[in-house]
């Protein structure tokens, strides 16, 4: 750090200008980029300091000093133009947030939920500058006796990256750390919870619930299908069919990755009838979740442990896929959307010897793949049930 003739500090590659500012008898320092990164500008970082300067020295005369660190200079400013940074309040932040975010609906639903919960713990006029580490711990704490440690650290990191983005907007200047709070309530790393093979033709062969006695075999089908092709509960209703592939668009897949399943016609019936009563029913939430719901309740009927839900089907489909792939996680990252393999990887937690058990006919066709043919009956048999396609194929798309 090199001082320079006129006042200023060069750090790096950079000229920073610092005014004294007095609070009581407290002398503090705020620090002031010019932004010009080359000797060759240094005429213009002069003015830019002179800009400082007038203002700190108007501040001064109109006994608001202390107002110094909110002033956005034209070179600070996204618009281009000088002005004081207006102080935003949390339920601000989280609209601004919201009408700015660009993601799936199941997403945004995932999002408005974590807000909720922050907006029952915290004020929504407290503003987002003020937000602190022991609100953080504050929140932790209060959500601790009810909710789980997975639950209350997607809130976290929600809260988080809606500060991030009022950060990159200009409206704070830094974001409290998370790394206290985050500790408390680490991501469950257990194993997944999923569906076993005899849990599986159990719900299908059982004449569960009189309710649905006119709809069961439909739900029977609707079943099938997540564990079939593994896919989200959303995402049959929000993609498109073309051909024998399902493709899952961009803006409504979870993690913004599009992709193609490889689905039979038998499967493509399924989900265009699951499109066409959506639509009949006017496309809400509702009634997708209602799939979950009348799983949740087989499962009671077939006294299957209740932690186990749809999405666990989905757990299913990956752990039957990790046997089959011979632990190749790249490939079931593709197949089931996931950006990273780190998430992945959390199927590696399983036994495989406890798969094989668990999945007794996959056990089956893995062996027969391993001698080159589907050469078994039951490994035929198997395979055929439901159009299943033993070497899934995804297209991953752009």
């Amino acid at each position: 750090m090199t001082k320079s003739k006129s006042n200023m500090v060069k750090r790096g590659n950079y000229y920073y200008k610092y005014i004294c500012i007095w609070n009581n008898e407290t002398k503090t320092k705020e620090q002031v980029p010019v932004k010009l990164a080359h000797i060759s500008k240094y005429e213009k970082a002069i003015y830019r300091k002179g800009e400082v300067e007038n203002v700190a020295v108007q501040l001064k005369r109109d006994g608001q000093l202390y107002r110094f660190k909110d002033y956005q200079f034209t070179w600070m400013s996204k618009t281009g133009k000088a002005h004081f940074k207006k102080p935003i309040t949390l339920a601000e932040g989280i609209s601004k947030f919201i009408e700015n975010r660009n993601v799936s609906e199941n997403t945004m639903c995932m999002n408005i939920n974590s807000f909720n919960h922050w907006m029952n713990d915290l004020s929504p006029t407290l503003l987002c500058k003020d937000l602190e580490v022991k609100h953080l711990i504050g929140f932790v704490n209060a959500n601790k006796h009810n909710r789980s440690d997975t639950s209350i650290n997607i809130d976290l990191r929600t809260i988080r990256t809606m500060l991030l983005f009022l950060k990159d907007m200009g409206d704070i200047d830094e974001i409290p750390s998370f790394k206290r709070a985050l500790k408390a309530c680490p991501i469950n790393d257990e194993e997944p919870i999923y569906i076993t093979e005899v849990e599986f033709n159990q719900i299908m062969s059982t004449d569960w619930c009189l309710l649905y006695t006119a709809k069961r075999d439909w739900y029977k089908e609707v079943f099938h299908l997540y564990w079939d092709i593994g896919v989200r509960l959303s995402e049959p209703f929000f993609s498109t069919i073309s051909g024998n592939w399902l493709e899952i668009p961009k803006d409504k897949a979870k993690n913004r990755c599009a992709r193609s399943v490889r689905i039979t016609p038998l499967q493509a019936d399924t989900i265009t009838e699951m499109q066409k009563r959506w639509y009949e029913k006017g496309k809400t939430v509702d009634h997708i979740k209602n799939y979950s719901k009348v799983f949740k309740k087989a499962l009671r009927h077939c006294n299957i442990n209740e932690s186990k839900h749809l999405h666990s089907l989905r757990h299913s489909y990956a752990l039957r896929r990790r046997l089959e792939t011979n632990g190749n996680y790249t490939q079931v990252a593709k197949e089931l959307g996931h950006k990273s393999t780190l998430v992945t990887e959390k199927y590696q937690r399983c036994d495989e010897r406890k798969l094989m058990d668990d999945f007794p006919s996959y056990k089956a066709i893995i062996e027969s793949l391993e001698n080159g043919v589907l050469n078994n009956t039951s490994a035929k048999k198997s395979s055929a049930k439901r159009g299943y396609l033993p070497h899934h194929s995804i297209r991953q798309m752009n």
